[in-house]
């Protein structure tokens, strides 16, 4: 009976029900004095036992001459306990499994600051061949900031690793001149008043990753690396890009 009593024990269902529940099926209706007595348990843990298992329909209260007495209920009653806890798991268990992935897809935060900083962020938008960059803000900050030599080697890389990009630009003079290039830089661009995006800010996404900059003095800026975040930027990006004129 040892092996049955440890195979029935669960967090539901605890060493004290499974001894008591059996012995009121083996010896019938019972005090718990009685029952106290051929399991051992102490009378006042009986009582809390045997209320729990009444709660839980597995017991019912008898009361002849005045004596209250305990009866064991069908143990079919068992089967459609554990048939509900059942139930109960397969509709949360979707959500079980959601979670794993949930805390999996928790972004990735990085922070740089500094020139070395920057351009090394600027590097990461070229980790993948055949990719898209979507930027949006002041190119003219970023290539001040990065020096002239080293944006131009970027761009050629950019390009022998067929990464095209896309741009929203302020409207200076600078990017004017910029966009003469668009063709031959795998380059699309569009540009805006410049009194509609703050200088010298600048927003990259790229491969799952977005990153942001801001080029004053100390160049400083964060890269997230997340799925999700990066979807809802990319279809703000394309509604905003697709809703303006294009401008090569």
């Amino acid at each position: 009976m040892i092996n049955e009593i440890n195979n029935l024990i669960t967090p539901q269902l605890t060493r004290n029900d499974v001894k008591i529940y059996i012995a009121l099926i083996e010896n019938g209706e019972s005090t718990a004095g009685f029952l106290s007595e051929i399991t051992h348990i102490k009378r006042p843990t009986v009582y809390l036992t045997l209320r729990s298992l009444h709660e839980k329909g597995f017991v019912s209260i008898v009361e002849k001459s005045k004596i209250k007495k305990y009866a064991a209920q069908d143990p079919e009653n068992l089967r459609e306990f554990f048939a509900q806890k059942i139930r109960a798991l397969n509709q949360i268990l979707p959500r079980l499994k959601w979670l794993p992935n949930r805390l999996s897809n928790k972004p990735n935060v990085r922070y740089f600051h500094g020139i070395e900083g920057a351009r090394s962020a600027y590097s990461e938008t070229l980790e993948e061949r055949n990719s898209m960059i979507k930027s949006i803000g002041s190119i003219e900050g970023a290539n001040k900031i990065l020096g002239e030599h080293w944006t131009k080697q970027y761009i050629k890389k950019r390009v022998d690793k067929k990464i095209r990009m896309r741009s929203i630009l302020t409207k200076t003079k600078f990017t004017q001149e910029l966009i003469a290039n668009n063709r031959k830089h795998l380059r699309e661009s569009l540009l805006i008043n410049s009194k509609k995006l703050p200088d010298n800010v600048e927003l990259n996404i790229f491969n799952h990753k977005i990153s942001f900059a801001c080029y004053g003095k100390e160049p400083l800026g964060i890269i997230i690396e997340n799925k999700e975040l990066t979807e809802i930027l990319n279809t703000l990006y394309d509604f905003a890009w697709k809703n303006n004129d294009k401008n090569g």
